[in-house]
Formats: C-alpha cells, structure tokens, sequence
C-alpha cells in the first residue's frame, strides 16, 4: 500500500520514535510534539497544547489510513 500524500520530516519521525518501544498515548505523543515541534514562526510563539493535540492527532489519523498505524480507543 502506497500513499504518496503521507509525508513524515524528521520532527514527526521524532515524535513517534517512542511507538518503537510499544504503545503510548496521543498525550504522550502531544507532550513529545510540543518537545521537538517548531514554534509557531507566523505569531513567534511557543506551539500551544490544542494546537499540538491537532497535529499529533490529525497525523495519527493518517498513519492509520494508510495502513502504517492501529489505532486504539482504550476501555473507560
């Protein structure tokens, strides 16, 4: 399966380095975000935590779509 529109830079490839050592929390992939993440160049302000959730959570999404990451909504 190929998805030419999936691109992962080194910050994203960054950020889920810690899905190698098993399954994290897209909290803890956000709190890993807002550590390698650029700041916002257009406001020259730290990426907020909306924001980073966003991202972490939009790129997840596309990871799974196609084929390269499960998902997993845990139990309440």
């Amino acid at each position: 399966m190929s998805n030419p529109g999936l691109n992962v830079d080194s910050a994203f490839a960054s950020c889920l380095l810690s899905l190698l050592d098993g399954p994290q929390t897209v909290m803890s992939l956000q709190a890993r975000w807002l550590d390698v993440c650029f700041p916002d160049l257009l406001k020259l302000a730290p990426t907020t935590r909306e924001k980073a959730f966003e991202t972490v959570r939009s790129f997840l999404l596309d990871l799974e779509q196609a084929g390269y990451a499960m998902l997993e909504i845990p139990a309440s």
